[in-house]
């Protein structure tokens, strides 16, 4: 009997602990799991209160050697310097085409643009790309791929189709750039007409000087004179002159046409050099030809200090002791609102006006293309008026 009661004691005693063993293991799973439940959605948070705090960018190089002090932007976006030649945007990417205006070449490669530095020309690029060169220029303003890799004869494919850094290229690259960017200034200029328009005028001119002695009167000194007061006749004199007349007017409006960057390219695959295009800048390219592997390998800036002393401050060039400094990161720092106003460190700020007329260099291409118009028109018309002749009074033909 007495063992019988010990038997059920233990049992119980037995009993009890097991349940609160479980209990107590219960609990510490129950612990647990509230444990790494809290730690579990405290990392989560942490990690995504971080990851949406950061904001994506995205940075661009601006080269024709490193161009310092440019105001950089795609759309409303305006860039921010970060280092020389170096550009960031507070956004991931652009929707529009980017655009590089009024910068200065590093010519001295110091992060300093200081006096008689030129300043570079105005270029664009893809949005897509993240390099501003004048190569990307003829793509941002409708040249293909293709065209510009026949034009030029660089590799689209081993040139990263045109998307690197004039710094981080070869001499060839280098070199054609450069000449490329002192083409832009004369297509944006206007001051170069398209080759179609010149033979055509001198087509024109021609044949108005045949239609003007016409054969009917005898060839002399006043015959082109008579034959704006003769009365129209089998020779169709009045035909003549009117004709004569339209085809002048036709010369000039042909003139007007100013090299576009798509003919320009067109040109150049056409088998015309850059020279014949562009007289002006024969002297540039053989400067720029003169330069040797070694010497390129010694001093990356070489064609920019030849353009500099060829094309002198043509475009342009810093005019203070110290116009851009990027040297050191507050420099840096601080000249990131170069984009968004119209002064640069180190520089008196510029007039309002003068910022339009900056920030409109094809309106001024245009404006140009209209005053050529008008010289051409005012030249055709005393053309005309020494082939009626001023010697005898207006006539019917006249």
């Amino acid at each position: 009997m007495k063992k019988t009661r010990m038997i059920s004691v233990i049992a119980a005693s037995l009993l009890t602990a097991t349940v609160v063993f479980t209990g107590c293991g219960g609990g510490g799973a129950s612990v647990s799991s509230s444990s790494s439940s809290s730690v579990s959605s405290s990392s989560s948070s942490s990690v995504s209160s971080s990851s949406s705090s950061s904001v994506s960018t995205k940075k661009v190089i601006v080269s024709d050697g490193y161009v310092l002090g440019a105001a950089v932007n795609c759309g409303n976006n305006n860039a921010v310097a970060i280092a020389p030649g170096k550009y960031e945007f507070s956004v991931s990417s652009c929707a529009v085409n980017m655009n590089a205006a009024n910068g200065y070449i590093d010519v001295d490669d110091n992060g300093k643009i200081t006096k008689g530095e030129p300043k570079a020309p105005n270029m664009q690029a893809p949005k897509s790309y993240s390099n501003i060169n004048p190569f990307t220029t003829f793509l941002a303003k409708g040249v293909s791929v293709e065209d510009l890799q026949e034009a030029t004869g660089l590799n689209a494919v081993k040139y990263n189709y045109y998307d690197i850094s004039t710094m981080d290229a070869d001499a060839e690259f280098a070199k054609k750039a450069v000449l490329f960017a002192a083409a832009i200034k004369y297509i944006e200029e206007g001051s170069v007409v398209s080759s179609s328009s010149q033979s055509s005028s001198s087509s024109i001119s021609s044949s108005s000087s045949s239609v003007s002695t016409g054969g009917v009167l005898p060839s002399g000194p006043r015959s082109v004179q008579v034959r704006g007061v003769l009365p129209s006749g089998p020779g169709g004199t009045a035909s003549s002159v009117s004709s004569s007349s339209a085809a002048s007017e036709s010369s000039s409006s042909s003139t007007q046409a100013p090299l576009t960057y798509v003919k320009f390219i067109e040109r150049l695959k056409n088998g015309e050099s850059v020279c014949d295009i562009i007289p002006a800048l024969e002297d540039l390219k053989n400067a720029l030809d003169s330069v040797g592997a070694e010497e390129f390998a010694q001093d990356r800036n070489i064609f920019d200090k030849k353009a500099k002393d060829i094309l002198g401050s043509e475009y342009g060039a810093c005019e203070d002791d110290v116009c851009v400094d990027l040297s050191s990161s507050s420099e840096a720092n601080s000249s990131s609102s170069t984009p968004t106003t119209s002064c640069l460190p180190g520089t008196t700020c510029s007039s309002s006006s003068e910022t339009n007329s900056s920030s409109s260099a094809p309106t001024t291409s245009s404006s140009t293309s209209s005053s050529v118009s008008s010289t051409s028109s005012s030249s055709s018309s005393s053309v005309s008026s020494t082939k009626t002749g001023s010697v005898l009074p207006a006539g019917p033909g006249a």
